[in-house]
């Protein structure tokens, strides 16, 4: 494992380095970071609470989120392209396809789906507009084998997960069960989806694309806490790796039921939002203390043996209680 000195708050994998959004105390910076450890510093200085780099194109701009505020970075100078309805709401997700980025919002309804093409921006369709009882989006997931965009949702809402088949103008229910979720990953004919759901302790839901089958794994109570709740998920080289918004982990696992720690950040039972991670060619980025940790296939095989920290359970009175929720639900959505 290679220690990089870089506080970093956010971290996406562009071509043959990471590229990282740092906290320095007084504002944030850009610094690329390379698999070998060593780093080079942008003299960018941006300001705000909170933030999350997105994405850089094929001209070397760069898209972020910085509190509510969707900005470009091109030839190091800031500029924002979408100032956000809600001063809470900021931009939790994206995908690019050829160029084409798409972001989704976070936050107090309506939240919306951007199309950013060629420096424009339009929105593409507001959570509410999916489905109105809905709070927000979570995130975004591209099939690139079906050239679908998926998406999450949230909270108290009928429709759980949404999918678009038509270049994501027109979008239809995918899930619409009692389980809800965050992340949510495509790793061929399947899609892999991570519980943030207050029925559940904590667990996946995993469906298969071709058959239109779904089967979910619970978490038993583990790390101590009443619940695990993913923020971020995550597949490198045979190993699936978790950042968990509850408690503040870092797990991974071989078949999605039990898990290893990486690093436990912290035990609060508030959601953290930056509890992500970046998957490079042949290295796993991950925010720790104040450092960005770089872990090989090995350092990750390593912490493999380490005992289990989350196992699976049969969970009866969880399906009991999905099953109530569920008749409810249809009570209610029917009404």
């Amino acid at each position: 494992m290679i220690r990089v000195p870089i506080k970093a708050i956010s971290v996406i994998w562009v071509e043959d380095s990471f590229l990282v959004l740092e906290d320095r105390g007084k504002d944030f910076g850009i610094a690329f970071v390379y698999k070998d450890g060593s780093f080079s510093r942008s003299r960018i200085s941006l300001k705000g609470k909170l933030g999350y780099i997105l994405h850089m194109d094929s001209d070397n701009k760069i898209y972020l989120s910085i509190d509510s505020h969707l900005m470009v970075i091109e030839t190091d100078k800031p500029k924002t392209i979408v100032k956000l309805g809600s001063k809470g709401n900021f931009i939790w997700s994206s995908v690019s396809i050829d160029d084409v980025l798409y972001v989704s919002e976070y936050g107090d309804p309506p939240t919306f789906i951007y199309r950013v093409k060629n420096g424009n921006v339009e929105k593409v369709i507001s959570n509410q507009e999916i489905d109105i009882s809905s709070r927000h989006f979570h995130q975004l997931a591209f099939d690139r084998n079906t050239s679908k965009i998926y998406v999450s949702l949230g909270d108290a809402n009928r429709v759980r997960i949404a999918v678009s088949d038509d270049k994501y103008t027109n979008w239809r229910p995918f899930y619409t069960g009692v389980w809800q979720f965050t992340p949510i990953k495509i790793l061929g004919d399947r899609l892999i989806a991570g519980m943030d759901s207050k029925l559940a302790k904590g667990g996946v839901g995993i469906f298969d694309l071709e058959s239109a089958s779904q089967r979910f794994i619970f978490f038993k109570d583990s790390l101590q806490t009443s619940m695990v709740q993913f923020c971020d998920l995550q597949y490198f080289n045979g190993i699936w790796i978790g950042g968990l918004g509850i408690p503040q982990a870092y797990i991974l696992s071989k078949d999605l039921a039990i898990w290893h720690l990486i690093y436990l950040k912290d035990m609060r039972l508030s959601f953290d939002h930056s509890m992500k991670l970046a998957v490079g060619r042949d290295t796993v980025a991950i925010p720790m203390n104040n450092s960005l940790c770089l872990l090989s296939l090995e350092d990750l095989r390593e912490y493999m043996g380490n005992p289990p920290i989350i196992m699976p359970q049969s969970a009866y009175l969880t399906r009991l209680k999905g099953a109530i929720s569920s008749l409810k639900r249809r009570i209610i959505f029917h009404a």
